[in-house]
């Protein structure tokens, strides 16, 4: 299954090994394509660098993890979709075009949009619990 995954998501899978490091090493563990546009890698790489000052090892380490277990797709800025934040659009609108089943986030403003046509925006405990649901019923 694709899940595409936003930058907060992927900075706590970093930074603060909860339930988002459990929800990535459960998402690459099963087989599910991750979904990652080429802004939120620069972001992630941005923030991991500036605010965390990660070493520059350890965010190259996830980033070939991140590339050896999911699909970095370009930004869309062709289509447009009402968001609280426009920065948001396109990495939206790759997730959408890139076809994921869900897109995680936990920005509260993107969650608030619930859904882009039949992708639903849901948070990372939201993911956790359907995709534990649905491996516990197979």
């Amino acid at each position: 299954m694709k899940i595409a995954l936003d930058t907060n998501v992927l900075l706590s899978v970093f930074i603060a090994h909860g339930l988002c490091h459990e929800l990535f090493n459960f998402l690459i563990e099963n087989g599910h394509e991750l979904i990652i546009s080429d802004n939120v890698l620069m972001e992630l790489e941005r923030h991991l660098k500036n605010k965390f000052a990660a070493p520059s090892g350890a965010i190259q380490d996830l980033m070939i993890t991140l590339s050896e277990n999911g699909s970095i797709v370009s930004d869309r800025a062709d289509v447009t979709f009402d968001c609280p934040d426009p920065d948001d659009t396109p990495i939206l609108a790759a997730a959408f075009h890139a076809q994921a089943k869900y897109f995680v986030t936990g920005d509260k403003a993107l969650l608030n949009l619930k859904a882009i046509g039949l992708m639903p925006i849901i948070s990372p405990r939201e993911c956790w619990i359907t995709l534990r649901t649905d491996a516990d019923v197979f």
